[in-house]
C-alpha cells in the first residue's frame, strides 16, 4: 500500500525517528580535501543549532574539536574528515 498524496522523494526535513523530537533538520555534507579546512555553511547561518554527525564519509577519523567542529555560520572539516551532518533548530 501506498499513500499516492505523500511525496517520497528526499527532503532535508527530518521527520522520523533521526529527528529526535526537533521539528526541523537539515542535512549538510563537510569535507576535507587533502587535509585542508573546509568550512560549509549552516542553512539560515543562525546560531543555537545543534550539530551532530549524521553519517562519516571518510576514513579518517571525523573527532569533535580536532577534525571537525561548528561556529554560529559553518560547520568546519579539517584532516581528511568528510561527513554528512544534521543541523538541529
Amino acid at each position: 500500500y501506498r499513500d499516492r498524496d505523500r511525496d517520497d522523494r528526499y527532503d532535508d526535513r527530518d521527520h522520523g525517528d533521526r529527528g529526535h523530537g526537533s521539528p526541523y533538520v537539515d542535512r549538510v555534507r563537510c569535507e576535507s580535501a587533502d587535509q585542508r579546512t573546509e568550512r560549509c555553511p549552516i542553512p539560515g547561518g543562525r546560531g543555537g543549532a545543534r550539530i551532530e554527525i549524521a553519517e562519516q564519509l571518510s576514513r579518517a577519523p571525523c573527532r569533535f574539536g580536532t577534525s571537525w567542529g561548528y561556529d554560529r555560520r559553518s560547520i568546519w572539516v579539517s584532516d581528511g574528515c568528510r561527513a554528512d551532518f544534521f543541523v538541529r533548530r
